[in-house]
């Protein structure tokens, strides 16, 4: 089912399109797995998306910002206004995206880009990468439109006839703005099935090369993901669903000549909106009036959840700056419990010495006063053991006195008995 034309070159990457709730998240998951860039900035995942939208931040930041400009929106069942193209909002919206999608077509091959937003908004995509010389390839990805409406009506209030007619906005005009570009029809349900085959034919019919892309299962795409199944029975339906119901079954024949399909669709849409008594007008602009409200009241919530986050942050800083600080004083109190468990051991250690000072002290006063007596008494000694040396040297100098008159007395009495014998020798 492909719309290809012969002369084109090659694509350097594909747009998803397709109507909100239609697989286009599981479409880019399992793309993301067969090699194609998404962006390194996605949309994150929320509360009806759990697993992830797959769209790059800032594409969907310029279709919401463009819309927005042209008063419409996602919801909008309302046609583009006239000229839009030539609108002050298209205009900044070419430009945001020469300054800030361009790097990504250019450097990130094969790259994939999904936004359902596109389905209204492609015409200016289209005509922005033309311009730069980027061959895009387009896949849309279509599921049931009652299965469409039950999640719609469960998500967002919508009634049965207000999400098919939706859905035909969506699908009608992504046909109508991918003619001329290689083009296929990617089928949510056949996708969940067959776990990525039938995609992987598609690009390869878009000019993919075929041995550029793994031959196993897309691993994200999963059966217990695709909620909101119905069971479609062919009873009484009203026009609308009948509408959207012909189209999805004619986009699923295989060969499928969508220019036959969207001329045919487009005639009987306008033949509905003119006899069904559904003035898309008014009523798009009370759900774009009633939009814009609750995105009025979503804005003052998101900005009351930023304050509360930043006061949270605050909150969070002061918690962690109060939490190092106790941590500090713990640190500086066990610290000073340390240091005066080091004091006290120091002034109990320098008790003990003091004692053993005093006690030296006392030791060396009483050997002191001990040294002192027997200085003293050495003294005395000294002074007895001279007296005693006078003595005992008057007592020599006597004895040598006695010894030496003894012996005058002793030589005088020699010699006077010596004299005396001479005489009477001479006598006799």
């Amino acid at each position: 089912m492909t719309a290809a034309l012969p002369d084109l070159a090659p694509p350097s990457g594909v747009f998803v399109l397709g109507m909100h709730r239609s697989g286009t998240s599981a479409t880019a998951a399992a793309l993301a797995e067969f090699g194609f860039a998404l962006g390194d900035e996605l949309v994150p995942a929320a509360v009806d998306n759990p697993e992830g939208y797959f769209e790059h931040a800032d594409a969907v930041r310029i279709n919401e910002a463009l819309l927005h400009g042209l008063n419409s929106g996602w919801e909008d069942i309302r046609a583009m206004p006239p000229e839009w193209l030539q609108s002050d909002a298209a205009g900044e919206a070419v430009a945001a995206i020469g300054e800030r999608m361009l790097p990504f077509f250019r450097g990130r091959i094969p790259w994939a880009l999904k936004d359902p937003r596109m389905c209204r908004v492609f015409p200016l995509w289209r005509q922005a990468l033309v311009a730069k010389g980027i061959a895009p390839a387009c896949l849309i990805a279509i599921r049931h439109p009652d299965e469409v409406a039950s999640s719609l009506a469960r998500r967002d209030g919508f009634a049965a006839d207000y999400s098919h007619v939706l859905w035909l906005r969506h699908v009608l005009e992504s046909l109508r703005a991918a003619e001329g570009l290689p083009l296929e029809v990617v089928d949510y349900g056949t996708l969940v099935a067959d776990r990525g085959k039938a995609l992987r034919e598609a690009l390869v019919r878009l000019g993919f090369s075929g041995a550029d892309l793994p031959v196993r299962d897309a691993a994200s795409v999963r059966p217990m993901l695709k909620h909101n199944a119905v069971m479609v029975d062919g009873g009484l339906r009203s026009a609308w669903s009948a509408l959207a119901t012909q189209v999805h079954g004619d986009l699923l024949v295989a060969e499928a000549d969508f220019t036959a399909i969207l001329h045919r669709a487009t005639a009987r849409f306008d033949a509905l909106a003119s006899t069904q008594g559904l003035p898309l007008d008014a009523v798009g602009a009370m759900v774009r009036a009633r939009e814009d409200a609750a995105r009025v009241i979503r804005d003052g919530a998101l900005a009351q959840e930023a304050r509360a986050d930043k006061l949270q942050a605050r909150l969070d800083e002061t918690d962690g700056v109060l939490a190092q600080e106790q941590a500090r004083s713990l640190d500086r109190l066990q610290a000073a419990q340390s240091l005066r468990q080091v004091l006290d051991a120091t002034q109990l250690a320098f008790a003990a010495e003091e004692r053993r000072s005093l006690e030296r002290l006392q030791a060396a006063e009483a050997l002191q006063t001990t040294l002192d007596a027997t200085q003293a008494a050495f003294a005395l000694e000294e002074q007895r053991s001279i007296a005693r040396l006078h003595e005992l040297q008057a007592s020599q100098t006597e004895l040598r006195h006695i010894q030496s008159t003894r012996w005058w007395r002793l030589r005088i009495a020699l010699e006077r008995l010596l004299g005396r014998s001479r005489v009477r020798g001479d006598t006799h």
